[in-house]
């Protein structure tokens, strides 16, 4: 996991378009979106903590984007304005609640 910048966020030129409570099945997945896993913290389970190609521990959601994320190493470490930007997509935006 890579720790980074708390001023940056990743979602401000790459919105989320769609935040999923469980993993989205490869069928549903449309064509032309981008998805990835959201890794809760291991201190709390309402705290995201990375975002990954996939999630196996502490799934928390799945999210698309229109655009691929930098994820250097695989994961990114998410700095609290992106943890915001996850919970006002779920508010927001659609989300899936399976």
């Amino acid at each position: 996991m890579k720790t980074n910048n708390v001023e940056r966020n990743i979602f401000k030129e790459r919105p989320i378009l769609l935040v999923s409570s469980s993993r989205i099945p490869e069928k549903e997945k449309q064509e032309g979106l981008y998805y990835y896993s959201v890794r809760h913290s291991d201190d709390c389970a309402f705290t995201p903590a990375t975002v990954e190609k996939r999630v196996r521990v502490h799934h928390m959601f799945d999210i698309a984007t229109e655009q691929p994320l930098d994820l250097p190493g695989g994961d990114l470490e998410l700095t609290k304005g992106e943890q915001k930007e996850i919970f006002l997509a779920m508010v927001y935006g659609p989300f899936i609640c399976r």
